[in-house]
């Protein structure tokens, strides 16, 4: 069966171009990985980006393939929802340096600049509560040794599969694996 992989950005619109880039070579690893890019800033609506995601599951014959959807920081609450909403269809939900708890502890500037990003994360507690103890450990939190912009704490949903790669840092973390630990990430989507 093929693994098809939806990797769903975080905050920094701006990073899609170096996201798109690293992602192709996933395919060495035998996978198909293309970014669904959150595009937080602009005015495109909550539903819209949802849909956008929800779409292109939709197009995926799962019968041939596995989906996989890769949160990214922010990008990591759109996935759970995102998932609780379609978890029959999802294999797996992986987020990297996720923001996956504590909508309220999230500094008010961000949501000034992404203000969808807001709605996102205050939908992660009725999306959680959507999902059983067994779908809960086919969300896989993967965090470094320490994280000063998401705090590992606010990583973990309950009952959730934890890993942790051995870097320290927001956004060295997601390169690390976006690019050397890309083998180990496509290894754990493909389980």
């Amino acid at each position: 069966m093929k693994t098809e992989i939806l990797y769903i950005s975080g905050l920094g619109d701006h990073y899609d171009w170096i996201r798109q880039f690293t992602l192709r070579f996933w395919k060495l690893y035998g996978v198909n990985a293309r970014l669904i890019s959150s595009s937080w800033s602009n005015n495109e609506s909550y539903e819209e980006k949802f849909e956008r995601i929800t779409d292109a599951i939709d197009a995926i014959d799962t019968r041939t393939t596995k989906i996989v959807l890769i949160g990214e920081s922010g990008g990591g609450s759109l996935a759970i929802n995102v998932f609780a909403s379609r978890k029959e269809k999802i294999h797996k939900t992986i987020t990297i340096c996720g923001k996956n708890n504590g909508p309220e502890l999230v500094a008010p500037h961000y949501y000034k600049r992404n203000p969808t990003f807001k709605i996102s994360m205050y939908n992660l507690k009725e999306s959680v509560a959507a999902l059983s103890k067994s779908e809960r450990q086919r969300v896989v939190s993967i965090y470094p040794l320490y994280d000063g912009v998401v705090p590992i704490r606010e990583t973990l949903i309950p009952n959730c599969k934890q890993v942790q790669l051995p870097s320290i840092g927001h956004l060295g973390t997601i390169f690390f694996a976006l690019t050397f630990g890309a083998y180990f990430i496509v290894k754990l989507a493909k389980k």
